[in-house]
């Protein structure tokens, strides 16, 4: 598979969404949200023993796709390249979650989403975020902060192989 989206193509969702991937492999990125399309409620992505070719987000991706809040647990096993708990230019209208045990991100972590320019609300979480992360590996490296309305909050438990950044922010 190459992109799964929990949402739709340029089309709304009323309530939330829920991605489940378990013991399988995706080429390119998983979103909770949709392709350039809103979720009027929050989304949920769970990946277990799985192998993510790019990159995890809780949200959606383009600028239009918006989301209520996100909630992300990526466990045992599993490897991607990125993970996000926002979307991909698109805004969170609430608060993100993010829960990684077990598992390998070759790069870049953020509690937040992933924006293009300074001052715009690309990527935007106008809630709080919550990383937490527990005996994983391979943390790569770093990026700029995201804006984040709300608090940030980060708690790394066991062992960390640490190789980069972790943020609790946005990139």
């Amino acid at each position: 598979t190459t992109n799964i989206f929990g949402g739709g193509n340029r089309g709304n969702v009323g309530l939330m969404t829920t991605v489940s991937i378990a013991d399988s492999d995706v080429t390119n990125t998983v979103y909770g949200g949709g392709n350039e399309g809103t979720v009027g409620g929050a989304t949920k992505v769970t990946v277990a023993s799985s192998d993510i070719g790019e990159s995890v987000f809780g949200g959606g991706k383009g600028f239009t796709a918006t989301v209520g809040g996100t909630a992300v647990a990526f466990q045992t096993n599993s490897n991607t390249k990125k993970l996000y708990g926002g979307g991909d230019q698109g805004q969170v209208n609430g608060n993100t979650s993010v829960i990684i045990e077990n598992s390998t991100i070759d790069y870049d972590v953020f509690g937040g989403g992933n924006g293009k320019a300074s001052g715009t609300t690309e990527g935007k979480v106008s809630g709080s975020t919550n990383l937490i992360v527990r005996n994983s590996s391979g943390i790569g490296d770093g990026a700029t902060v995201k804006e984040v309305d709300g608090t940030d909050s980060l708690d790394v438990y066991g062992e960390l192989i640490y190789n980069g950044n972790v943020f609790g922010g946005g990139c």
